[in-house]
C-alpha cells in the first residue's frame, strides 16, 4: 500500500490498515517529507504525533513533481495494491498520478482520494480543516446547548471519521477486486463522514418530519435519566438508566418511589441536580458498580488511558522507536479471534526504506545512486542504537 499522503486524516486510514497487517509505504517529498514532523510536542527532535501515526509503516522519499520521481513511483504502482492519496482534487491528477493514471498502469489498482468534500460537488475543491467540516456537518451544533455558542471539540470528529469510512472502503474495494478482479476509486470525505455518523439521528426529521432544532437530539430531550450530573467534589457522572429496570434500580437504592413514573419528565433534572450533589463522583460509581444503574465518571484524556477496564483491554501499548525511545501507544482498537495488530514497526525516518523498497521492485543501485545525488530521492537513516 502506498501513501502520499500527509497531516492526519488519510495517515490515518493508512494506520488504521498497517496495524490490520498492510505493508504501509509512505511516499513523501525530499524536502522535508510530511508537516506532522514538524508539529511539537517532540521527544528527542521527533513529533510525538507523527510517532503514533506513522508507525507500522516504511517510508520512501520520493519527489514526484519531477519526471523521473514520477516514473520511479509508477514502477511502484506496477506492484502496488492500494495507493491512498489526500490532496485537493486534480492535485494527483496534474501529476500524472490520479486514478487513470495508476489504472493505465496496474488495471486492478485500489485508489482512494481523501478529501474534505469529495471528488464531486460545488465545494470539491474549496480548502477547509476539521472545524469547517463540523460546521458544516452539524455536529458543532449538536455539541451546544439551545443558547450557547457552539465550542469546538477535543475530538477531530470530521477528520477520524472521514477516514474510518475511507478505511472501510478500501477495504470493501479489495473484498470487490477479490470476487471480480476490478480496481477501484474509493472516494473518501470527511464531510460525507460526518453525514454518516447522522444516520441514526437524522431519523427524527427525514422519517418522522420533526424539526431538527438547535443543538438537539431524542438524547438531550431525554429528561432526567440521561444526563451529566455534577458530583459532590465538583466533578461530574454520566448518568443513563435508559431501560426500565435500571430506573427502578435507580429508584430504589436512592429511595425515591415517586420517581419511578418521571424517568421522561424534564422537570426532575433539577431535583437529581441536588441529589447527585450529595455524593462524590467516586461514591456514586462505586454504587452504581454494586446496583447496575449505568453511572460512570466524566474522565480526563489521561484517567481515560489509566482506567482500568482501558488497561484490561490492553488499549494502551508499549514500543520501542528509535528515536523517542519506549514509548507507549493507544493500541489497535480491533480485536479478531481474541488478537489485535501489533506495532510491528516505528514511525520512520524521511526516506528511511528508499533504497530497500525500490531494489525490491527491481530499480537497479546505480539508478537510485543517481536520482540520490540528483535530489529526486532521498535517505535519511534512524541513529544508531
Amino acid at each position: 500500500m502506498l501513501d502520499t499522503s500527509r497531516l492526519l486524516p488519510a495517515p490515518f486510514t493508512t494506520m488504521i490498515l498497517g496495524d490490520l497487517g498492510a505493508d504501509v509505504i509512505r511516499v513523501e517529498s525530499p524536502s522535508g517529507g510530511d508537516r506532522l514532523r514538524l508539529m511539537p510536542p517532540y521527544v528527542n527532535g521527533q513529533s510525538a504525533y507523527f510517532t503514533t501515526i506513522n508507525r507500522n509503516k516504511r517510508s520512501v522519499a520520493i519527489d514526484l513533481k519531477s519526471e523521473e520521481g514520477l516514473a520511479v513511483f509508477l514502477e511502484l504502482v506496477k506492484t502496488a495494491d492500494v495507493v491512498v492519496e489526500g490532496f485537493k482534487p486534480g492535485t494527483m491528477d496534474r501529476l500524472g498520478a490520479g486514478y487513470e493514471d495508476l489504472k493505465a498502469v496496474k488495471a486492478d489498482i485500489v485508489y482512494c482520494s481523501l478529501s474534505g468534500y469529495g471528488q464531486t460537488g460545488p465545494l470539491r475543491e474549496r480548502p477547509g480543516h476539521d472545524i469547517n467540516y463540523m460546521g458544516i456537518g452539524a455536529a458543532l451544533d449538536l455539541m451546544t446547548d439551545p443558547d450557547a455558542r457552539p465550542r469546538i471539540p477535543g475530538l477531530f470528529l470530521g477528520d477520524l471519521s472521514g477516514a474510518f469510512y475511507a478505511a472501510i472502503g478500501v477495504i470493501s474495494a479489495l473484498v470487490h477486486r477479490e470476487r471480480t478482479g476490478q480496481g477501484a476509486h474509493v472516494d473518501g470525505c470527511m464531510l460525507d463522514g460526518l453525514m454518516g455518523l447522522h444516520t441514526f439521528l437524522s431519523a427524527r426529521h427525514l422519517i418522522a418530519g420533526l424539526p431538527a432544532e438547535h443543538g438537539t437530539t431524542q438524547m438531550t430531550d431525554a429528561g432526567g435519566c440521561y444526563q451529566v450530573y455534577e458530583t459532590k467534589d465538583g466533578r461530574y457522572v454520566t448518568f443513563a438508566p435508559l431501560e426500565p429496570r435500571f430506573w427502578q434500580t435507580f429508584c430504589e437504592v436512592v429511595d425515591r418511589p415517586g420517581w419511578l413514573a418521571r424517568q421522561w419528565d424534564p422537570s426532575l433534572v433539577p431535583e437529581l441536580e441536588e441529589l447527585f450533589k450529595q455524593r462524590t463522583r467516586e461514591e456514586w460509581v462505586t454504587l452504581s458498580g454494586e446496583h447496575d444503574f449505568c453511572c460512570e465518571p466524566v474522565l480526563s484524556l489521561q484517567g481515560a488511558l489509566q482506567h482500568p477496564q482501558v488497561i484490561a483491554r490492553g488499549m494502551v501499548v508499549e514500543a520501542d522507536d528509535p528515536v523517542a525511545g519506549r514509548v507507549r501507544h493507544v493500541a489497535p482498537a480491533v480485536r479478531i479471534n481474541g488478537t489485535r495488530g501489533d506495532i510491528r514497526l516505528p514511525a520512520p525516518q524521511l526516506g528511511e526504506h528508499t533504497i530497500e523498497v525500490l531494489l525490491a521492485v527491481g530499480v537497479d543501485q546505480e539508478r537510485i545512486d543517481r536520482l540520490l545525488a540528483d535530489g529526486v530521492l532521498a535517505v535519511q537513516e534512524p541513529p544508531a542504537k
